[in-house]
């Protein structure tokens, strides 16, 4: 029989020097694995934060208010930008998400123009050589250049005009000039070439119910598609996304405001939330099968949602006086003003 070798000290040693070896370098690849495993897992969508001015003792016992954020997912809200002494408004976010536009006031239609920059968490001020007005702003689509209006606005009936700017302020430009209507409102279709306007026709002793109109921005010419024979005292308007209906919202069925639709092909006005608690403030979802709108009075109000296809209807806040909700450009989330916290115990 063959005997079995005998294993020197010397040989057991090596051998178990390679063992360790083997363990060692085994190890090593189990964390490099693990860290790596680590390091690609899904982020957690961290929350958006946008630094903003200091909070004054006058705005103290308004603690909660301000520029918020939502996310749909979960109904998460985060505070962008406290309210100073100011009163925030007309959100609008950039089409990278990475800014937000607003405006302040502290009385009146003139206004401050803003800008939350999520990127760098500030807020700054937006210089502009005129006053801006407290009217909805627009983006177009690849972030370079805003629309709002602004001018001569000191009083009732003011000569507020149509510009367009870099979101810096800088290429200030005026679109509109004079004219028969007082406008009351402007807003960017989605593909930047029409403009969708509140307009009121100037009279002597006194104004007549808002008209709807659309201007085509490259030949100048103006369609009215809605007006007083249909609704009236109409105060918000939002784009399809696709860019050929709009939805608005008017008072006249309802005090407490409605949501309609127009169609811009045949002119067609369609009753979309009229009855019941009333809507006013909509905001058509970037995947157009929503709308976000704002359902309350001055003194508690909410932000909502109708679902397009069922009718269906979702409250989403319960934080007090919550108006002018506006998209962010993925649909995840909405931004919203709140003006007022929720007393305690309501």
């Amino acid at each position: 029989m063959l005997q079995r070798l005998r294993v020197s000290p010397v040989q057991q040693a090596r051998r178990a020097r390679i063992a360790l070896t083997v363990a060692a370098v085994a190890l090593v690849a189990l964390d490099v694995f693990v860290v790596a495993n680590w390091l690609a897992r899904p982020a957690l969508a961290a929350p958006p934060r946008c630094g903003g001015p200091a909070r004054t003792a006058a705005s103290r016992g308004r603690a909660g208010t301000g520029l918020l954020w939502l996310r749909l997912s979960d109904g998460r809200t985060t505070p962008l930008v406290d309210a100073d002494p100011r009163q925030l408004n007309h959100p609008a976010v950039s089409p990278s998400g990475r800014e937000i536009l607003f405006l302040s006031h502290a009385n009146g239609i003139l206004a401050q123009l803003e800008l939350c920059d999520l990127r760098r968490h500030e807020t700054h001020a937006v210089t502009l050589p005129i006053p801006a007005g407290d009217f909805p702003i627009s983006w177009d689509r690849n972030g370079k250049t805003i629309v709002f209006l602004g001018g001569d606005l000191q009083g009732w009936g003011a000569e507020q005009q149509l510009y367009a700017a870099e979101p810096s302020g800088r290429r200030l430009r005026q679109l509109s000039r004079s004219s028969p209507w007082y406008y009351d409102g402007a807003v960017l279709s989605p593909d930047g070439t029409r403009l969708a306007l509140l307009l009121q026709l100037r009279y002597p002793d006194g104004q007549e119910p808002e008209q709807l109109a659309v201007l085509d921005i490259r030949t100048g010419r103006l369609t009215r598609v809605a007006g007083s024979s249909q609704v009236a005292e109409i105060d918000a308007v939002s784009w399809a996304p696709d860019g050929k209906r709009l939805v608005f919202s008017a008072y006249r069925q309802n005090p407490n405001g409605g949501l309609y639709t127009v169609d811009l092909a045949t002119k067609r006005v369609t009753p979309l939330l009229v009855r019941g608690a009333g809507a006013r403030a909509p905001a058509w979802s970037p995947d157009g099968r929503t709308v976000a709108f704002v359902r309350g009075t001055s003194r508690a109000s909410s932000i909502w949602l109708l679902d397009l296809r069922d009718g269906r209807t979702r409250r989403l806040t319960h934080g007090g006086v919550d108006v002018a909700p506006a998209w962010s450009p993925d649909g995840k989330a909405l931004v919203f003003v709140r003006l007022a916290a929720a007393r305690r115990g309501a």
